[in-house]
């Protein structure tokens, strides 16, 4: 039963994902889907750079990228980075409902970037950068 339940949202991802690509015509969504499936971690720090090398505004590869390096400051960096491509997708909106709908899909990916910042500025001795963030 979980084997479908897998196979049903691994469709759904990839159907999502053709479906905003033919919209827009970005790639970038698809090589994400496919990071989130992969199990292997090389495979997903493979596929996660991919995608920003497809598009740098894809919040979601910077926080794989940071949940797979074991260097405080890389993490550090990448945390940074994908609080402000999360901005930008927030500043993308074309009006109130999109606004709407991005804050309600991204909101606790964002936040949760945010707090893993905070907390990596703390551990790196960076108490204005943490207190600032918070």
């Amino acid at each position: 039963m979980m084997e479908e339940a897998d196979g049903l949202g691994e469709g759904l991802l990839s159907a999502l994902a053709e479906f905003l690509r033919q919209d827009s015509g970005d790639t970038s969504l698809e090589t994400l889907v496919q990071v989130m499936l992969a199990e292997n971690p090389h495979q997903r720090i493979t596929l996660a750079r991919q995608v920003l090398q497809q598009n740098p505004d894809r919040p979601h590869a910077y926080l794989i990228l940071a949940e797979e390096t074991p260097s405080l400051q890389e993490k550090f960096e990448l945390y940074s980075q994908a609080i402000s491509a999360f901005e930008k997708v927030f500043a993308s909106a074309k009006n109130q409902e999109e606004q709407n709908f991005l804050t309600r899909m991204l909101q606790e990916s964002y936040l949760e970037a945010k707090c893993n910042y905070a907390l990596l500025a703390l551990d790196l001795d960076q108490i204005e950068t943490a207190t600032q963030t918070a």
